[in-house]
């Protein structure tokens, strides 16, 4: 009974280390993220978090109409860039899921800073609309 006890405080412990907010350290720094579609004029592009918690990210659909996405706490994400995992998820109206295509990434990382180029998808809904869905040419920078 004890070891059950203690196991399930540990996954309390190591849960809670992927959902509290990352404190900004020295150095600390969130990443940018540029993406072009790979058919058509829509971008999305901004800052997404990596040493902490800043969401700042715009689709541009090229009709001028940019939607916005800033609210951190609508955030799930999961971001390994070097083992080519980045998936991306903002619930909210409208709803942003955005996911990096691992055969596609390339990555290089250096002392403080890491690059990447890769194709993803993304898929924008809106109530009363047809959901956009994209591939995505991106770009991808972090540098502390």
């Amino acid at each position: 009974m004890k070891r059950i006890v203690m196991a399930a405080c540990l996954v309390c412990v190591l849960a809670g280390a992927f959902v509290l907010p990352r404190l900004a350290q020295a150095g600390a720094n969130s990443a940018e993220l540029d993406c072009r579609a790979k058919e058509g004029k829509q971008t999305l592009a901004g800052t997404i978090p990596r040493d902490f918690i800043e969401l700042d990210l715009k689709f541009d659909s090229g009709d001028g109409t940019p939607t916005t996405w800033s609210d951190d706490e609508n955030l799930v994400m999961t971001d390994r860039v070097s083992d080519h995992l980045l998936l991306m998820k903002v619930i909210g109206e409208p709803s942003l899921t955005f996911w990096a295509l691992p055969k596609t990434m390339k990555v290089e990382s250096k002392r403080g800073q890491q690059d990447a180029i890769f194709d993803a998808k993304v898929r924008i809904e809106s109530k009363g609309a047809d959901p956009i869905e994209l591939t995505l040419a991106c770009n991808y920078h972090y540098a502390i």
